[in-house]
């Protein structure tokens, strides 16, 4: 069993058009194989490699899960991503948009570049992340966010502002 995250779009629809309800258990019978042409219901440890999917798509859903039965992991080394497979999924709850940035908010290196590189934050919101970490002094994670949510491309090697 793993309580973790499944992220969807908008409305609770999965990839393949299938619509899940918050509070419902749904489950899924043969072998059991984590990856694009798999078998059971993906969902990750990890908010921000759910987000694999679904960052360009634009509007989505993120709700906290809980995956029980048979299983499968698979590690994506080329995108650097987790994801399990699950006979069983139990839709928990769905998460806010307050509540999904707030997971941001505290996450750190290469946590924090997949998480920033893969959500589209509005104006208001990168704001509040500039301000979370120009106050813990994280000089790695303001040049992420200045490179993939203000698109400054020079983030890299222009001159620091901490």
């Amino acid at each position: 069993m793993l309580i973790g995250y499944k992220s969807f779009n908008k409305g609770l629809i999965n990839n393949y058009g299938k619509p899940f309800e918050v509070g419902k258990t749904y489950s899924t019978i043969g072998p059991i194989i984590a990856g694009n042409n798999g078998n059971g219901f993906h969902m990750c440890e990890h908010m921000e490699d759910t987000f694999r999917y679904f960052h360009e798509e634009g509007d989505f859903d993120v709700c906290l899960v809980r995956g029980s039965g048979l299983s499968d992991y698979k590690y994506d080394e080329y995108y650097d991503y987790e994801m399990y497979a699950f006979q069983t999924i139990e839709i928990l709850r769905l998460l806010t948009r307050e509540e999904i940035i707030n997971y941001g908010l505290d996450l750190r290196d290469n946590r924090f570049k997949k998480y920033i590189s893969t959500i589209r934050l509005n104006s208001e919101e990168i704001e509040c992340f500039e301000k979370r970490l120009v106050a813990t002094n994280c000089p790695i994670e303001l040049q992420h966010l200045d490179y993939y949510q203000k698109g400054e491309e020079d983030a890299y090697v222009k001159e620091k502002r901490w």
